[in-house]
């Protein structure tokens, strides 16, 4: 489960850090933490 968890925060990375506003950004971390539990959920 870590590395599955990693692989989908490394998948988002790139789209975190592209994004400057940081209104953005959060909507960005919210829409990877949500992805995050929907992998949780779904396993």
């Amino acid at each position: 489960m870590q590395q599955a968890l990693e692989e989908t925060l490394a998948w988002h990375e790139p789209f975190i850090w592209a994004l400057r506003d940081p209104s953005q950004a959060r909507e960005t971390v919210e829409a990877a933490k949500r992805d995050v539990q929907n992998w949780k959920e779904s396993n």
